[in-house]
């Protein structure tokens, strides 16, 4: 069960001495890294906070990316970009009466081809991973997330964070630290 823990933003965060997944003693320079951004009515203007939370060394050593999966991930974006080229040149070319139709194909094509590169670079990434350790990678991902913030602007001077926790002990410190309140 997920655990909102809303703190007001100084520029920095005091972090409980444990890991944000599983409670364990954090490794040294073991981080998930974990952010958020928001932008103005208009988009001109995007705010990005980020946050490195502490991880234990086993939930780290499951959340890294294999080289392989990197790989397969990149080739798969790499594809959709192609397939996005190849697509806008045959739309162009074409003397079809509607040419959405063709754009329409050309973008499921290409979000298909992204999609299939990111799925299977996520199975090349736990291929050699047990059950527990994929049930783990899973945790590690939700672990913690920025739901929303507001940075700090000239009238009050201190912004707020709402951040999502799925280790309740973790989400109780992380509160007492920054003088947060438990949503």
């Amino acid at each position: 069960m997920a655990i909102k823990v809303k703190t007001p933003y100084f520029g920095s965060f005091n972090l409980p001495g444990k890991c944000v997944v599983c409670g364990a003693a954090p490794g040294v320079d073991r981080t998930l890294p974990v952010s958020g951004s928001k932008s103005n009515w208009s988009g001109k203007q995007t705010t990005t906070l980020s946050v490195n939370m502490p991880m234990c060394d086993e939930c780290y050593a499951v959340s890294r990316y294999s080289t392989a999966g990197r790989a397969v991930t990149c080739l798969g974006g790499i594809l959709a970009f192609g397939a996005c080229i190849l697509t806008s040149g045959l739309v162009g070319s074409s003397s079809i009466d509607n040419p959405f139709i063709g754009v329409g194909a050309g973008i499921a094509v290409v979000v298909l081809l992204f999609w299939l590169g990111t799925w299977l670079g996520e199975r090349v990434h736990t291929k050699n991973l047990s059950a527990e350790q994929i049930e783990l990678r899973k945790r590690v991902k939700k672990a913690a997330t920025i739901t929303s913030f507001q940075a700090p602007n000239r009238r009050d001077k201190l912004g707020a964070v709402v951040f999502e926790f799925q280790n309740q002990d973790f989400a109780s410190g992380f509160s007492q630290l920054n003088m947060g309140q438990i949503m």
